[in-house]
C-alpha cells in the first residue's frame, strides 16, 4: 500500500518533525532535476544535491497539502498514524508557528526538519487545511 510505503520511507530516512508538517520529498533532489539554479530556493552545487537538502523545495518542510496526507489515513482508519502528524501540528498552529518570520528574516512557512525557517511568503493558507481533519479525530 501506498501509505505503508510513505510511512515506512519516513522511518527509514529518520523524519519525525511532524510539528512542522510534512516535507515534499524525502530524499535530495539531484542538480540535474532541479530548476531555478538558485542556492536559496534549495538548488544544490553538488550533484547528489545533498549540500542544499532541506531548504524549500529540496526536502523542507511545510504545513501545505498535508491535510491530504492525514485526511487519507483517517479514511484507511489509521487513527493512530494521522494522529502521530496532526497533534504535533496541532501544537504549532496554537503557537503560530506557521506564518509570520523568524528572527533570521526568513518566514515561517517553509523550514528544514530541525526548525530553521526558509520560507519566503510569511504565510500559505493551504497549510491551514489541516485543521480541518479535526472532524475526522472526532469522528
Amino acid at each position: 500500500m501506498v501509505m505503508d510505503a510513505l510511512l515506512k520511507k519516513m522511518q527509514v530516512v529518520g523524519y519525525t518533525a511532524f510539528q512542522y508538517g510534512l516535507p515534499g520529498n524525502l530524499l535530495p533532489i539531484r542538480q540535474d532535476d532541479y530548476f531555478p539554479t538558485l542556492s536559496r530556493w534549495g538548488y544544490p552545487s553538488r550533484a547528489n544535491g545533498t549540500d542544499t537538502f532541506q531548504i524549500y523545495e529540496n526536502g523542507g518542510v511545510t504545513a501545505a497539502f498535508v491535510y491530504f496526507t492525514i485526511k487519507a489515513l483517517y479514511q484507511l482508519g489509521r487513527r493512530d498514524d494521522a494522529r502521530t502528524i496532526l497533534y504535533p501540528m496541532l501544537r504549532s498552529f496554537a503557537r503560530g508557528d506557521f506564518q509570520g518570520r523568524c528572527t533570521d528574516g526568513m518566514s515561517k512557512d517553509w523550514k528544514s526538519w530541525t526548525g530553521k525557517c526558509w520560507g519566503y511568503e510569511g504565510f500559505l493558507v493551504d497549510g491551514y487545511l489541516a485543521l480541518l481533519t479535526v472532524f475526522d479525530d472526532l469522528a
